[in-house]
């Protein structure tokens, strides 16, 4: 196995989720389903939580240590502009609890549609 195949791995696990997600939003699914959708981001949680951290512990310092000029500077781009995606999940993740989407469930559906539907 490429030593890269583990982060298309969970890639492919992430998106999988974010498709589970799409396919319930809608203000009926939602209110149905609710403790299955929250369950479903917090497995999603779980997965992008380890993802970043394996990327930022392991993938990108080792990167960064290229002898290679183009490695360090791919490596690099992603790292700044992935940066901010952590933080933002987790708000995003602890706002939407399964009351907050029960009682607003427009709001939720409007969010998640523009931020992580594929």
């Amino acid at each position: 196995m490429s030593y890269t195949a583990q982060y298309r791995k969970q890639h492919e696990n992430i998106v999988a989720l974010v498709q589970e997600v799409s396919v319930k939003l809608d203000r009926v699914r939602i209110t149905a389903e609710v403790q299955q959708v929250r369950l479903l981001l917090a497995k999603m949680a779980g997965l992008v939580n380890v993802h970043l951290a394996r990327e930022d512990k392991g993938l990108y310092p080792s990167l960064m240590k290229s002898d290679d000029a183009k490695v360090r500077s791919m490596a690099k781009h992603p790292m700044e502009e992935m940066g901010g995606i952590a933080g933002a999940f987790t708000a995003y993740y602890t706002k939407w609890t399964a009351c907050e989407m029960r009682n607003n469930a427009d709001g939720f559906i409007s969010e998640t549609s523009d931020r992580y539907s594929c």
